[in-house]
């Protein structure tokens, strides 16, 4: 199995904007401007302004970051950081990143800042930029990576340990990736009842079962300053539709990044270049008004 799926040639497929869909186009207009899929969901073609009302859950990577050849080679826009930094004191510091990315790695990517997160989908937690982060479950990975490790044999395919889940890359691989999750399916059935494998954009992610980044989103929404507030999580792919979810059951908003339709999304944007317009576009956090003396 391994064999054939190194010698096959799997060829990268550009998927069509879903029929009906209006991607949103990030400009000065506040105001919603609502279209209608074929499947009678909510498009936007002009993202509203974020609400001082919302808890704001973003992804990393495919959402703020654009997708690069391999995890270590994304790129930072020079703004992000800023841009973040006020998204968050727009929303009274009730923003949090969502990622499949270890904390640890989110923190190195957008040092100095350092804000809310869940990494490892939900695996491990960190409640406020201040806080120490809280591993949310762990699992013992030494069989899953000991099983996973003939897979490396395939040029272009790297295996990620992150601490408490792993991935598997193949951006570089010229592989099928229908006949590589099945290979690593058929892998780790010895420990399907402790772990999960979801797919990215050409990655598996192995994770402990019983948490994602819904769990994350519901332990945010319990606590200050994000209780009470508006979900919204934007996202581009299918790990993010346990986010997805988890905030349209409470009522919120699911923003679907990129061309990926997700049927569990409420609203689209066109890409990570737009969600980054769509946050520069933000107006300065209202100061207080000095009393009279």
């Amino acid at each position: 199995m391994l064999t054939e799926l190194s010698q096959r040639q799997g060829r990268a497929s550009t998927r069509r904007a879903p029929e009906g869909v209006i991607f949103a186009t990030v400009g000065v207009s506040s105001c919603y401007c609502r279209g209608m899929t074929e499947n009678g969901v909510e498009s936007l073609a002009s993202v509203a302004p974020i609400s001082r009302n919302w808890a704001l859950f973003l992804d990393l990577d495919g959402t703020l970051l654009d997708i690069a050849p391999s995890p270590e080679s994304v790129q930072i826009p020079k703004t992000l950081r800023r841009d973040l930094e006020r998204a968050g004191e727009a929303v009274n510091g009730a923003l949090a990143l969502v990622s499949g990315r270890s904390i640890e790695t989110i923190d190195r990517l957008l040092a100095p800042l350092r804000l809310p997160a869940a990494g490892q989908h939900g695996a491990e937690i960190r409640y406020a930029r201040e806080d120490s982060v809280t591993l949310c479950s762990r699992v013992d990975l030494g069989e899953a990576r000991r099983l996973l490790t003939p897979v490396t044999g395939i040029p272009g395919v790297v295996i990620e340990y992150k601490g408490a889940s792993l991935a598997v890359h193949y951006r570089r691989a010229h592989t099928n990736g229908e006949h590589l999750h099945a290979w690593i399916v058929g892998a780790l059935t010895p420990l399907a009842a402790e772990l999960e494998i979801l797919r990215g954009r050409r990655v598996f992610d192995i994770k402990p079962r019983g948490i994602s980044k819904a769990t994350a989103v519901e332990r945010f929404m319990a606590r200050s300053p994000f209780r009470g507030r508006l979900p919204v999580f934007v996202g581009d792919d299918k790990t993010d539709e346990d986010g997805f979810r988890a905030v349209t059951a409470l009522g919120g908003i699911a923003i679907q990044v990129g061309p990926n339709h997700s049927t569990a999304a409420t609203s689209w944007i066109e890409g990570p270049a737009a969600v980054r317009r769509w946050l520069r576009a933000l107006p300065a956090p209202r100061m207080p008004v000095a009393a009279n003396s």
